[in-house]
C-alpha cells in the first residue's frame, strides 16, 4: 500500500507541474569584429644579374620575381609593378615603355648615368644609338600566376607606364619579369654606351584604395 501511495503521489505531482510549464525561450547576441585586409609582398630567388655582350649588346636572361600574399580582393588594393632608372640631372625616371604593343625596360649605366633626354630618346624610339648614351632598352617578358595575370597600362599617377596585377580570387600570387635578348634597335652602341653595370629598379607595391 505504501508503494501505491508513492506512485500515485508522483503521478499527481507530474500532472500538476505539466500544465504550468513555460514554453521554450531564447535570446541571441552576435559577436562581430572586422578582419582588416592584409598584404605581404616578398622577393623570391631570381636571376637579377646578367652579362651584356659588348659586341652586340646581347643580354643574358635577367629577372626579378615577387610573391604576394593577401586576404583581400582586387577591390581593396591596386597592385602595381613600377620601374625606374637614375639619371644624371633629374633623379629617378620611369623605365618602362611600350613599343608595338610590347613592354620594354630601360637599363641605365649606374656610374655614368644617362641624362633624362637620353632615356626619353629611347622611349621615343630615336633612330640613332648616339642619341641615348649610357641607356639601353630590352624587351620584357612579364608573367603572373593568377587567372587574370598582368597588363601594361599608363597613368600619370604612376609616372607613365606600369604593370597592373590582376590576382583575381587568388590569395597567393607570384609575378616575374625577365629582360633578355638583343637590345631594341638603335639603343645600343659600344661607342656610345660606356662599360659598367646597367640597372633598373623594379618595385612591386600595394596601394590601398579609399
Amino acid at each position: 500500500m505504501k508503494n501505491q501511495i508513492k506512485i500515485c503521489f508522483l503521478m499527481i505531482l507530474l500532472g500538476t507541474i505539466t500544465p504550468h510549464s513555460w514554453g521554450a525561450t531564447e535570446c541571441c547576441q552576435n559577436i562581430r569584429r572586422i578582419v582588416e585586409p592584409v598584404v605581404e609582398i616578398t622577393t623570391l630567388p631570381s636571376q637579377s644579374g646578367g652579362v651584356i655582350t659588348s659586341g652586340n649588346g646581347l643580354l643574358a636572361p635577367t629577372s626579378v620575381k615577387f610573391s604576394l600574399m593577401t586576404n583581400s580582393d582586387d577591390n581593396d588594393y591596386d597592385f602595381v609593378l613600377q620601374a625606374s632608372v637614375k639619371t644624371s640631372g633629374n633623379g629617378n625616371v620611369n623605365a618602362y615603355f611600350e613599343n608595338n604593343s610590347s613592354g620594354y625596360i630601360v637599363l641605365a649605366n649606374a656610374l655614368n648615368k644617362p641624362s633624362l633626354q637620353s632615356v626619353e630618346n629611347i622611349k621615343n624610339l630615336s633612330s640613332r644609338a648616339s642619341d641615348n648614351p649610357n641607356a639601353i632598352a630590352y624587351l620584357l617578358s612579364t608573367t603572373g600566376s593568377g587567372r587574370d595575370g598582368v597588363s601594361l597600362k599608363t597613368s600619370g599617377n604612376y609616372g607613365g607606364y606600369y604593370y597592373e596585377i590582376n590576382k583575381g580570387d587568388n590569395q597567393l600570387f607570384t609575378v616575374s619579369q625577365t629582360a633578355s635578348g638583343l637590345p631594341l634597335r638603335n639603343t645600343y652602341s659600344f661607342e656610345s654606351d660606356r662599360a659598367g653595370v646597367y640597372e633598373a629598379t623594379i618595385t612591386f607595391s600595394a596601394y590601398k584604395r579609399p
